[in-house]
């Protein structure tokens, strides 16, 4: 069974973006590591954000950081989670 770190991992080596990590095993381990680690970071963004359908506040509460850091986290990875709600609301909306 996966665990959900094992879980991210391995959905960004299976992704079509995963060619741009093929240059992993050229780096030194720090380099690598440095690497992974922020495919695991934004996957593990995503997944919150997912879960609480866009919801910031909800998912920086789920991963116990505040507010202002999870922000700062989702612009570093490019990761526009307020957007999936209001998406959804102007769908509503137009329904």
């Amino acid at each position: 069974m996966l665990n959900g770190a094992s879980r991210a991992l391995r959905t960004a080596a299976l992704s079509p973006d995963a060619s741009q990590f093929a240059a992993t095993f050229a780096l030194n381990l720090r380099g690598a590591k440095e690497r992974w680690m922020a495919v695991l970071e934004a996957s593990y963004l995503r997944d919150l954000l997912e879960r609480h359908h866009g919801g910031v506040s909800a998912a920086a509460k789920a991963a116990r950081i505040d507010r202002k850091t999870f922000h700062r986290l989702i612009h570093k990875h490019h990761i526009l989670g307020h957007s999936v709600r209001h998406r959804e609301g102007r769908a509503e909306a137009a329904s």
